[in-house]
């Protein structure tokens, strides 16, 4: 017995509904030119990357809209010359912006028609450069701990030996001067060089309770002699009973000596540098649709 054909189960779906819901459905931008180089249809995603509302793009020449950054580079043409064409190219957009895209074109028929998809290659750019700033780091982290440990070995015979010359000088001798500037400029060149150690090996935080108050002391300790420099008036205000927090002291040490010594930087003749230490306290959240628990009904 054989099963009754329904014709209405084997119907196709029209073409053209067929191809309006790929061009609504699709991510990329895609333009339809007609024979002479207007553009005939389009989808959502093609007024969203050039800036202007369907109505306004409809009709118009495709070489007026789909426009390169380089003087002579005309894209529409090569799309009407080739039967396939892809490339990426910088758009400048009716809307003033300039626009990385993934432009390809297929033509179809005779007189011929054109598809044109463009696909927004912003991300994917910033991406790679990401990729390869981050590669560039690595390289440069390398070097670092490399010239670091070639530095740190005479760094610290020099070290050594600038302080059994200070040790033999009479405490009023005034070459005592002199090498003590060695000693202080030594410190200053080992501190360096474990910046550049850190820097291409960061350790991993390791957390303990621990007061923020001391972290500030030890920072206002070595920043001693810039804040002096620069006549900066330092304050700090410490609210009572701060609680223990989880943190790397170590780190955070050094971030505040970072912060530190660039706000004196900034006040090379004198200013006011400020450490505030409060305990935050959270706020409940709404009740509802903004409302609080305190509101009037």
């Amino acid at each position: 017995m054989t099963r009754p054909r329904s014709t209405q189960g084997g119907a196709q779906p029209p073409p053209e509904v067929l191809a309006r819901t790929l061009l609504a459905d699709a991510d990329a931008a895609v333009l339809v030119l007609d024979p002479v180089g207007r553009i005939r249809d389009l989808n959502v995603a093609a007024t969203r990357m050039l800036g202007l509302q369907r109505p306004r793009l409809l009709r118009r020449w495709a070489a007026d809209v789909v426009r390169t950054v380089v003087p002579g580079d005309d894209p529409m043409r090569d799309a009407y010359r080739s039967a396939h064409t892809e490339r990426e190219v910088v758009l400048s957009t009716p809307a003033g912006a300039e626009l990385p895209v993934a432009l390809r074109s297929y033509r179809l028929g005779r007189p011929p028609w054109v598809v044109v998809t463009l696909r927004d290659q912003t991300t994917l750019r910033r991406m790679q450069q990401e990729l390869r700033r981050n590669e560039r780091l690595a390289t440069l982290g390398q070097l670092s701990a490399g010239v670091a440990h070639e530095i740190r070995n005479p760094l610290a015979g020099i070290g050594t030996s600038a302080q059994v010359l200070l040790r033999r000088l009479d405490p009023g001798d005034e070459r005592a001067r002199f090498v003590t500037v060695i000693l202080d400029e030594v410190s200053r060149l080992d501190r360096i060089v474990t910046s550049l150690l850190q820097y291409a090996r960061p350790r991993a935080p390791e957390l303990r309770p621990h007061s923020l108050g001391p972290c500030i002391e030890r920072v206002l300790q070595l920043a001693e002699e810039a804040v002096a420099r620069a006549g900066v008036e330092v304050e700090v205000d410490l609210a009572p009973r701060l609680a223990p927090v989880w943190i790397d002291a170590d780190l955070v040490t050094q971030v505040l000596l970072n912060v530190t010594l660039n706000a004196v930087q900034a006040m090379p003749s004198g200013g006011k540098l400020r450490y505030e230490v409060r305990r935050l306290r959270r706020r409940p959240q709404p009740r509802g649709s903004g409302r609080r628990a305190a509101d009037p009904d």
